[in-house]
């Protein structure tokens, strides 16, 4: 039995409100009961440990098909560890 590979969405740019009701339309999609809000993680990616995320992420469905988890500014962070990565390779 073969797994379905996960699916990844990225929402970038300035129109919080567009993002806001997409994601609101990724939590309608999961359910109203509440198993549905037990599978949704959300986390803000400046300020989480990368690996808190990468543990919801992998984490199987409690009595559930799917998992949702959100990360807000996870593309900040990552430019933000990518940047100072090279710097500290550069410095030493």
């Amino acid at each position: 039995m073969s797994k379905t590979p996960p699916i990844f969405y990225v929402f970038h740019g300035d129109d919080d409100l567009r993002m806001d009701d997409e994601i609101a339309r990724f939590r309608k999609l999961m359910g109203d009961g509440p198993n549905a809000e037990m599978n949704i993680a959300e986390f803000d990616g400046t300020a989480t440990d990368i690996g808190e995320i990468l543990g919801a992420a992998t984490s199987y469905p409690f009595l559930a098909e799917k998992r949702l988890v959100i990360v807000r500014n996870l593309l900040t962070w990552i430019t933000r560890s990518s940047s100072s990565w090279r710097h500290r390779s550069i410095c030493r």
